[in-house]
């Protein structure tokens, strides 16, 4: 166990931990639902301890309808949304009726979401949103809440998280879910970034072990050890996805009447879930379906996300010819998704890196088999599961593999259901989020004065 810095105390142990987690990486107008996993962080924690989720400044501000998309994932959760469309402090929290309404929310709920939009003349962020979030902190204080851990994602987080947790004297914890950090694509300027706050945590908890490893070479002394990202289990799995679509059993799917076997016209089902950018492979799979169709396999593929590629993915589309069998369904709910996920024979994870997985993972957790690439953090999830992997970048072995799974569909929605417990014991809500309880365990224990 790393020794605690100095300085850094130790929560009463007749309290119920306060947990203040911050990041940037949250939704914001053009991307409403960016920073879920941020958010199933916060859910998982909150389970055992009270949880100040602070968004900090992205460059833009909170839109009104990513506020509204937020408020609606905190409330899935039991939370409340603390903050409003404007800077929590430019309504300050020390006035009667906003220090009512936060200290409500903080006796009521476990998770409580605070925002600090952005200001254009607030240049650098680096400089002045450690001390707008300082100041947060204090008034957080005078309701009652007092951090012993701050919780802060991605490498820039961490570098402006870093001031407050030295002034609280507590430990700081960083999670990274950065592709960029594992595929080696930060630029020197970022890579210098992310050594520095990774030298200012006391523990750094990657959410892969291939992102791990690229972690370990920048934390200099910082311990490494991985937490992974919760999967909302709540939300995805066969019960809480299909209803009466379908009875699952201990020896596996019982369909009705045909149940999944069949679509109305008897087209395979095909669902991926993710941005639209380029590490997730949608082209490949617009080019793997076209072929799929040419050898004869009636289908359609569902695309849900949002992103930069589209118009490029659907001009291929029409290109290849397949146009009318691709829907763009946008960014969508989870709720949604858990909808797309009853009417799909098979998920499809075309990647060309992940350091989790975590659509995939709903899928299994949904008992909807899944074909992917050999990659990152699916590698391991899809040798686990027993379902198919390919080779990433290639359209023609993605083809080859759905046309088996397709022919094979039965075994591996078995295989899902049946892996599905497994998913939940190690990465469900409660299971992640005693993880978290064990490490800010450790950091608090090792900050208590020797006797």
């Amino acid at each position: 166990m790393a020794s605690q810095r100095p300085g850094r105390r130790a929560p009463a142990a007749t309290h119920r931990l306060d947990i203040l987690m911050v990041s940037e990486w949250l939704s914001g107008p053009d991307h409403p639902f960016r920073g879920i996993f941020v958010v199933d962080h916060a859910r998982a924690v909150a389970r055992y301890a009270r949880v100040v989720l602070v968004g900090l400044p992205h460059g833009q501000r909170v839109a009104p309808n990513a506020r509204a998309a937020s408020a609606a994932d905190l409330r899935s959760a039991g939370a409340s949304l603390a903050g409003s469309e404007r800077d929590p402090l430019a309504a300050p929290i020390t006035s009667a009726a906003r220090a009512g309404r936060v200290a409500r929310a903080l006796r009521e709920t476990s998770l409580v979401r605070i925002d600090l939009d952005d200001r254009p003349t607030f240049r650098p962020r680096s400089v002045w949103t450690p001390l707008r979030l300082g100041r947060l902190v204090r008034r957080l204080a005078a309701l009652g809440f007092r951090p012993a851990i701050v919780h802060a994602h991605l490498y820039t987080g961490a570098l402006q998280a870093a001031p407050v947790a030295r002034r609280l004297g507590v430990p700081l914890v960083v999670s990274e879910h950065a592709s960029s950090v594992a595929l080696g694509t930060l630029s020197t300027a970022q890579r210098t970034i992310a050594r520095i706050g990774y030298r200012l945590a006391d523990r750094i908890c990657p959410v892969g072990e291939e992102l791990a490893a690229a972690v370990a070479e920048l934390a200099g002394r910082t311990p490494v050890a991985v937490v992974p990202n919760p999967l909302d289990d709540e939300t995805f799995s066969p019960r809480a996805v299909e209803g009466d679509e379908r009875e699952a059993s201990a020896d596996g799917p019982e369909p009705r009447g045909g149940g999944r076997d069949s679509s109305p016209d008897g087209r395979l089902r095909l669902l991926s879930v993710g941005g639209l950018v380029p590490v997730k492979g949608g082209d490949v799979l617009v080019r793997a379906f076209a072929r799929l169709l040419r050898d004869g396999v009636a289908g359609e593929l569902t695309l849900v996300g949002s992103g930069p590629l589209e118009h490029e993915l659907r001009t291929l589309a029409h290109d290849l010819g397949v146009a009318g069998s691709v829907r763009f369904a946008g960014a969508l709910k989870r709720a949604d998704v858990a909808r797309e996920l009853v009417r799909s024979d098979l998920f499809v994870a075309p990647s060309r890196f992940e350091t989790f997985g975590v659509a995939a993972c709903e899928a299994l957790l949904a008992g909807v088999p899944v074909v992917g690439s050999a990659v990152g953090g699916l590698r391991r999830l899809l040798a686990d599961s027993g379902m198919p992997a390919v080779p990433p970048d290639d359209p023609d072995a993605l083809a080859v593999a759905l046309r088996d799974a397709c022919a094979r569909r039965d075994e591996l929605r078995r295989r899902a259901l049946s892996f599905a417990p497994r998913l939940r014991e190690r990465y469900g809500l409660a299971a992640v989020g005693a993880r978290w309880l064990a490490v800010y365990g450790e950091l608090t224990t090792s900050a208590q004065p020797q006797r």
